[in-house]
């Protein structure tokens, strides 16, 4: 999480907040979209 909240950050200054903020939501919205349509946990590739 550490690792993650640096990186958000320098990405934040180098993109600006607005749009750091939109990539980071489309990322989160399309991970959420394709746990939603996957089959089952191994199609996650978590199994």
């Amino acid at each position: 999480m550490a690792m993650l909240l640096l990186t958000g950050g320098k990405l934040g200054d180098l993109l600006g907040r607005r749009r750091a903020f939109a990539l980071g939501m489309a990322v989160y919205g399309l991970g959420s979209a394709l746990t939603a349509v996957s089959w089952s946990v191994l199609t996650l590739g978590l199994g």
